[in-house]
């Protein structure tokens, strides 16, 4: 397995970082406003008829696009200063809503329970999204896959029913094994299951529920309070961010996807190099998972961030910003091949 350790001390590259101090001041009046100058706003019709929200910033004279594909109960605007720095670093991003998040389409009534039937619905999302918006815009661009959490495990799916849809992938604690706790997997399944067939799949799965708008900095899966505070606003301004704990249903297609997204026969069809981040002190997901495909792709090589929670990108300085600088690295080096 090709793993390394993030290197905290590497040079910094780029002018346009920000610091915690004045963060939310910060993105009020530089990153907001810039964003706002390069956005298109829409929806495209998914394969089942659901109008699915995305998020477009396209640059005349880019490098490349990047595709964001983002976490559980996350939306666009958690991005913002990420999707700033990749325009900055010279790339369009294309970012998409999945399907009962933010302004997408929602198979429940409310905007705090998070229901599908299938991660093939996200996969087929995610590839329609990349043939109707991202072609037309990118044009003969790459294209690259950023992909966090649940969008990690929506990515390498797609990476592996769709091999070319993407010329390169990064992949950031991606939800392969979902911590449980001491609830096995086998009887988590089962559970899910029995509500499914008792007609409650649209029902909270045990140890979920809806938005209380009391989320704690010392909870959270990040390490920087200002970047924290500035979403939890965010969240806290737009009722259809309120996206808050998953269904039995959902929970169910999760546990199976992450199974399929890892297994053998599955992960030898991806061809694109991979890079996997590991978050060291990762919460939310357990490493075996990641460990498994790594092992298993042939195109993937681990990178682990010592001392980072589960959201490396919103993580203390010193690592998030040479998190990026590697990110940008590995895309660069696939350009110029």
């Amino acid at each position: 397995m090709k793993k390394r350790y993030l290197d905290r001390n590497r040079v910094r590259n780029f002018s346009f970082y920000l610091s915690e101090g004045d963060f939310e001041k910060k993105m009020e009046t530089i990153v907001e406003p810039f964003l706002k100058g390069h956005e298109i706003r829409g929806t495209f019709e998914a394969a089942d008829g659901s109008r699915i929200a995305y998020y477009q910033y396209a640059l005349p004279d880019a490098k490349a696009g990047i595709v964001i594909s983002h976490g559980f109960s996350e939306f666009a605007a958690k991005y913002s200063e990420w999707i700033y720095l990749f325009l900055r670093a010279g790339y369009s991003v294309f970012f998409i809503e999945h399907r009962g998040h933010g302004e997408s389409a929602r198979a429940v009534e409310g905007t705090e329970k998070i229901h599908i039937g299938s991660y093939e619905e996200y996969v087929q999302d995610l590839y329609t999204f990349v043939q109707k918006i991202v072609i037309p815009a990118n044009g003969e661009n790459p294209c690259f896959l950023y992909a966090h959490s649940m969008g990690g495990a929506i990515g390498a799916l797609t990476l592996e029913e769709f091999p070319e849809l993407f010329d390169g992938a990064v992949l950031s604690a991606p939800m392969f094994s979902i911590n449980m706790g001491v609830l096995p997997v086998w009887l988590a399944k089962f559970v899910a299951r029995l509500q499914i067939k008792r007609k409650k799949g649209a029902e909270y799965a045990i140890g979920q529920h809806g938005y209380n708008g009391k989320e704690k900095f010392e909870e959270s899966c990040s390490l920087s309070e200002a970047r924290f505070r500035y979403i939890v606003k965010r969240r806290e301004e737009n009722v259809k961010c309120h996206t808050s704990g998953g269904t039995y249903s959902w929970a169910l297609a999760s546990l199976l996807a992450q199974e399929k997204a890892v297994a053998l026969d599955n992960v030898k069809k991806i061809v694109v190099p991979v890079l996997l981040f590991q978050a060291e002190n990762d919460t939310m997901v357990r490493p075996k998972g990641q460990e498994k495909f790594v092992k298993r792709c042939k195109t993937a090589e681990m990178v682990i961030v010592t001392g980072s929670k589960h959201e490396i990108y919103n993580a203390d300085e010193a690592v998030q910003q040479a998190f990026f600088e590697e990110i940008i690295d590995f895309y660069e080096k696939l350009i110029l091949k």
